[in-house]
């Protein structure tokens, strides 16, 4: 299984590697502006789609499916202790990716459902 894992991983590095380039931010930039989107769109204000026209576009399709966002944001932590930490790091940043795509499909008038992703964000929060 660790095999597979860091096969994963490194997949997922060099996936995150070329999105993050293409955005001209950082992981940690990406997270910070994404939870100011997340909040101003739960709280019902405009603020969060502006973040959301700026990336939309770009994180489509990085992650799969919601698959990639159990895989990364609970499953794997919770099979490796010891590596938890980088794991829900991996998983908070996976889940942001999927979220965001799902809230600019939501700008496009495509039905999404974001209980389950928002369910996700929680999870690999550890709210």
């Amino acid at each position: 299984m660790n095999q597979l894992m860091e096969a994963a991983l490194d997949e997922w590095q060099q996936k995150e590697n070329r999105l993050f380039s293409a955005l001209v931010m950082s992981r940690e930039q990406f997270l910070d502006k994404f939870e100011e989107a997340r909040a101003s769109f739960l709280q019902g204000t405009n603020d969060w789609k502006g973040f959301i026209f700026q990336t939309g576009e770009t994180v489509y399709a990085v992650v799969k499916n919601m698959d990639w966002v159990n895989l990364f944001s609970w499953i794997l932590p919770a099979a490796n202790p010891e590596l938890a930490d980088r794991l829900y790091t991996i998983g908070r940043t996976v889940a942001a990716i999927f979220y965001t795509e799902m809230l600019w499909k939501s700008l496009n008038a495509r039905a999404v459902d974001l209980m389950n992703i928002d369910a996700c964000w929680k999870l690999a929060n550890r709210i």
